[in-house]
């Protein structure tokens, strides 16, 4: 495990949080979007700048849900690669285990699936722990066809907005 203050991200994840705020409208800092520019890696601490300003400038509690909806495989790197490759949900769910910014853990009952996330940063932790469930919702519905269906989401934080707007992005209670 690295210090986290010499942890970095794949920068198509950094590339995802500006393509939604371009695309809402969300006006970010020059100076921040151009350093984000031609990455191999982006320091964790620029990320961090990055979800205060986007949290900041957006307006919208569920701009994290919001933004993990939206992802799509190619913003994942080398993950979004392995998700092509995959046969069964099971085994996407797997792959999508892996992470540096949290712990996933997942359990199954019957036929639930049922995934907790724990994450590990600091900065805007509720947020990032709502775009980690948005993504793995949508890119499991992806990885299905539509065939998947979520029975539910349960957050361990206090909630950003109210249910009824959870469910009206998520299609889920």
């Amino acid at each position: 495990m690295h210090d986290i203050s010499e942890q970095t991200v794949t920068p198509r994840y950094s590339q995802a949080m500006l393509q939604l705020a371009e695309r809402a409208g969300i006006a970010l800092p020059e100076a921040l979007r151009a350093r984000m520019e031609g990455l191999q890696r982006v320091p964790i601490h620029w990320q961090d700048e990055l979800w205060e300003a986007l949290c900041e400038a957006s307006g919208d509690p569920l701009v994290g849900l919001q933004l993990g909806l939206q992802i799509q495989v190619g913003h994942l790197d080398s993950l979004g690669m392995l998700l092509v490759t995959c046969d069964t949900l099971g085994e996407a769910l797997e792959e999508l285990m892996i992470s540096d910014g949290g712990e996933f853990r997942l359990r199954r009952e019957t036929d639930l699936v049922f995934v907790e996330y724990r994450p590990r940063f600091q900065v805007r932790q509720a947020e990032r722990a709502e775009a980690a469930m948005g993504s793995l919702l949508n890119l499991t519905g992806w990885a299905t066809g539509g065939r998947f269906q979520p029975a539910g989401i349960w957050l361990r934080h206090r909630p950003l907005a109210a249910p009824e707007r959870y469910a009206e992005l998520t299609g889920c209670p």
